[in-house]
Parts: structure tokens; sequence; C-alpha cells
């Protein structure tokens, strides 16, 4: 009896410790995580950057110029090279590309004049993880893959902390990755995490990513990394490059407009990085 006694509370004990793993196990996972994470943040935040832009944009309307103002932006980056190149989505450099998009879209009615809208950067800054301020200059666009390749217009004084991009990672529908952005100056411009699964992998006409809606919300810019830090690509807006359809119904989003924020591939992002012009001595 007294043996049976014994296997029983050894049993009962046996199940308890099971009952606890299985309780705690969630939130081991769940701490694992968290530490990849922060890896990930503290291995790549000083690559992501800020840059300030001017941007001067004009509006003719008939013919005519309607309108011609400035305006103060900011934006993400990612640098690339230790001269401080650095990759951010051509769309916020070039805000007339949008307003073009609705030109002839199914907005417009009949009796819409005819309207053109350009506009150029006048100033650039790019602010690096220590704060320091540099002046620089776009000297690569992209319309194809929506990309701006900016660069400090002097010489770096030290080596910039960058993204090898020749390390790139490919990732399938449903897997989790890391979104990396920098947070405006009203949150002294820290750094900016977000984990979001991969919604969809489009293969053609051109390969990218679909992100969730959370990946989303990191913005244009945010470079995107798999949870072991390995570089998958850059948050950049992708359009039919068309007209703008409008779908009367109960859905009025991005993918009815067929405007959508893409991860685009590191693969992409290095050809057509490599390019740009060299500096000249």
């Amino acid at each position: 009896m007294k043996r049976y006694q014994q296997k029983t509370i050894a049993f009962v004990v046996s199940a308890m410790i099971a009952a606890g793993i299985v309780l705690l196990s969630p939130l081991r996972a769940s701490a694992d995580k968290k530490d990849m994470v922060n890896g990930v943040l503290k291995m790549w935040q000083e690559s992501v950057i800020t840059v300030k832009m001017v941007i001067t944009t004009r509006v003719v309307v008939g013919g005519k110029e309607a309108n011609r103002g400035e305006s103060k932006f900011q934006a993400t980056a990612a640098v690339i090279d230790s001269s401080g190149l650095a990759v951010l989505p051509l769309s916020l450099t070039d805000p007339s590309r949008l307003a073009n998009l609705f030109r002839n879209s199914s907005y417009a009615g009949e009796d819409m004049p005819e309207y053109n809208v350009s506009s150029q950067v006048t100033d650039l800054k790019l602010i690096f993880a220590s704060g320091k301020e540099v002046a620089g200059q776009v000297v690569l666009r992209d319309k194809d893959l929506d990309l701006a390749f900016i660069r400090p217009t002097d010489k770096l004084p030290k080596p910039a902390a960058a993204i090898d991009l020749k390390k790139g990672a490919d990732v399938d529908t449903m897997d989790e990755v890391v979104f990396i952005n920098r947070l405006g100056r009203v949150a002294d411009r820290k750094p900016g995490v977000f984990t979001d699964f991969i919604q969809a992998k489009v293969t053609k006409p051109r390969p990218f990513y679909v992100p969730g809606y959370i990946g989303m919300e990191a913005g244009l810019g945010a470079p995107v990394f798999t949870l072991d830090g390995k570089f998958v690509g850059l948050v950049v807006l992708r359009t039919t490059g068309g007209q703008i359809p409008f779908s009367p119904g109960p859905y009025y989003g991005l993918t009815a407009l067929e405007i959508i924020p893409v991860i685009m591939p590191a693969a992409d992002i290095l050809e057509s990085a490599e390019q740009v012009p060299k500096r000249k001595k």
C-alpha cells in the first residue's frame, strides 16, 4: 500500500511538472522571440536613418501655373554602403508621381481640366543614429522599383554602419519578419520596431513581398529583416502604373486603388544600386 501511495504521489508530481512546462512554454517562446527581435534591432538600428527634405512642388492647370510651394518632409531610409549611400522610396522624394496617377483616373470627370504636377528636392539632409546631420543629394532614381538613392555631399569622417545587400534573404508567405523605422523628432528619432507575417509572395511580373497590415504601419522606407537578422528588403510603394480605377463596393482600401506598400527584395535593390555613379574625386 505504501509503495502504491509513493507511485501515486510521483505520478501526480510528474503530471504537475508536465503541466507547468506546457503552461510556461508559450511564455518562454514569447521571451525567446522578444530576445530575437531585440537582437535584430541592436544589429541594424544604426543603419536605419532619418532623411529630411524640402520639396518644391509646381502645379500646372490648363497650361497655366496654378500653384508653387515648398513642403518639408521626413522619411526613413536604409544605409547600404559605408560611404553613407542610402536608399528610400522614390515616392517620398517625388510626391508628384502619386498626384499624376489620379490625373487620368476614373475619379476625374470629363469636366476636369488637364493638370500636371512636378516636384523637386531642393534641400536634403541625412540624420544618422548618432544625431549627426549631413547634407546630401539624390544620386539615382529608379521609377520602376520606386527607389531613390541618396548620398552625403561630402565624404564622411568615418565609415557609416551599413546593410550588406549581397547577404539578402528569401522569405515565403506566413514567414515572420521584423520591420525597423525611425520615429519623428517628437520621439527623439528613436528606432521603432514591428513584427508581422508576409501576407503574400508575388513572383510576376516582378518579385516582391506583400507585408501584413501591421508591417504596413512601419511606413515606407522601413528595412525588413528575418528573425535571425538577414536583410529581406525595403518597404516601397507599388502601383499598376496606369489608370487608377474606381471600384464601388464595401471596400475602398489600397488594393482597390491598385496602390499597395510592398517589400522590394534585397536582390533587386542591389541590382539597382549597382547603377549609382561613383563619387567624383
